[in-house]
């Protein structure tokens, strides 16, 4: 069970981030953080936007 406030503050932990290394620039990384299980729950059939 969340309140509001700890429901935005569970759903901010979820990042992409784009990484660019000096070896080899033209070819960004993209690294997701692992969605917790709230987060996995957004997966589920018909509640994806």
């Amino acid at each position: 069970m969340h309140s509001f406030r700890t429901l935005l503050a569970d759903l901010a932990t979820l990042a992409r981030h784009t990484i660019v290394t000096a070896i080899n620039p033209n070819c960004p990384l993209t690294v997701v953080t692992r969605p917790t299980p709230v987060q996995k729950a957004f997966d589920l059939p018909g509640l994806a936007a």
